[in-house]
């Protein structure tokens, strides 16, 4: 029959396939900040991920990463505001002590953390670096370089 596929025609496939992903990887072009990865490794915390973006984009960068298998639990918002909703949906299952918001925009992560009554620790890296906070929501507990990030652990 002209349907009929055989098993090399599917390696093929299989093999554009991987191609065509990898060529996406490349187009992505991130990696983990130095120094992340044992932290997070390291760490005996259950770890949720709640991020913003689209849904598809961002879990293409989590596996890019190779960081999927690190988190219990991945949350992927489409605005900044729905971050805020997650943090407060997270929080009802947690005490306050045992939730740490870590986040490089304090008009978003750190705010919303802070607001919330929860430890924040803010990495100062990337287009947000140089945000000045408006109030005191925007101050984290803790703030930290991306070169400094081995001192995490003394606030983990």
């Amino acid at each position: 029959s002209k349907h009929q596929t055989s098993f090399s025609d599917l390696e093929i496939k299989d093999e554009e396939r991987n191609e065509t992903v990898k060529k996406e990887r490349k187009k992505l072009n991130i990696k983990l900040f130095s120094g992340w990865l044992p932290i997070m490794e390291n760490t005996e915390y259950e770890r949720i991920l709640v991020t913003r973006g689209d849904i598809k984009l961002q879990n293409e960068k989590i596996d890019v990463l190779g960081i999927r298998k690190l988190f219990s639990d991945i949350h992927i918002i489409e605005t900044d505001d729905g971050k805020y909703d997650k943090l407060e949906d997270i929080k009802k299952l947690y005490l306050d002590d045992e939730i740490i918001v870590i986040g490089n925009r304090i008009d978003c992560e750190i705010r919303y953390g802070n607001l919330l009554g929860l430890k924040t620790i803010h990495i100062k890296h990337g287009k947000y670096e140089k945000l000045i906070p408006v109030d005191r929501f925007e101050i984290a507990t803790h703030s930290i370089k991306i070169e400094d990030l081995p001192a995490l652990y003394k606030w983990l």
